[in-house]
């Protein structure tokens, strides 16, 4: 029992997590103007984000030059979906486009099956709104953003961290430390059907 306990100490001591660069969508390869249907759909590294609005519309600040997304009115909701699921999104928001007091929220978060699930208000009238999944969270595919509480809102780039998928040394240690026990657990029983006599 002891030597059982020290291996899987020894595993859980020796596991450890990959994480990946954040990956980064912005609107700059988009066209100025209106998108027929309201829907966006961009890919970084291999990951599939959509966005959805009422009159979702690509605009070029003056000032910068840069192209920023936004609905129609500026205060309509967007929904923002991720083919994977993510532990953190960080939603850029532009700090002239409709207005210097630009302000969003979100109140409501894409689960699987893309159903949407309530959750405490987050919200920003800076330049950035910061969502770190809880841990006690389902899977997470993205957001609702919702303007209507304030001045409206347009979007400089959406920044994400997928959910960390187990390092190749971990699984690599599961399965040795699982052969391992499966070799003690057989010689246990083994010797104690020696020591009965059968």
């Amino acid at each position: 029992m002891k030597m059982k306990t020290l291996i899987i100490s020894a595993s859980l001591t020796c596991v450890t997590t990959s994480f990946a660069a954040p990956i980064i969508y912005d609107f700059q390869s988009l066209p100025d103007g209106y998108f027929q249907g309201g829907f966006v759909s961009l890919t970084a590294d291999g990951v599939n984000a959509f966005f959805s609005g009422n009159g979702t519309t690509v605009s070029v600040n003056p000032s910068t030059g840069t192209h920023v997304l936004h609905t129609g009115n500026y205060q309509s909701q967007m929904g923002i979906e991720f083919s994977m699921p993510v532990s953190q999104i960080i939603v850029g928001i532009d700090g002239s486009i409709p207005t210097a007091s630009n302000s969003v929220q979100t109140f409501e978060y894409y689960g699987p099956g893309d159903n949407l699930y309530g959750m405490s208000t987050i919200s920003s009238s800076g330049s950035t709104l910061v969502f770190n999944v809880p841990n006690n969270f389902p899977e997470v595919f993205g957001i609702l953003l919702d303007g209507n509480s304030g001045n409206g809102y347009s979007l400089d780039y959406v920044s994400i961290e997928l959910v960390p998928e187990p390092a190749a040394t971990t699984l690599l240690v599961l399965g040795a430390t699982t052969a391992i026990l499966l070799r003690v657990t057989r010689r246990t029983i083994g010797k104690r059907t020696a020591d009965v006599g059968f």
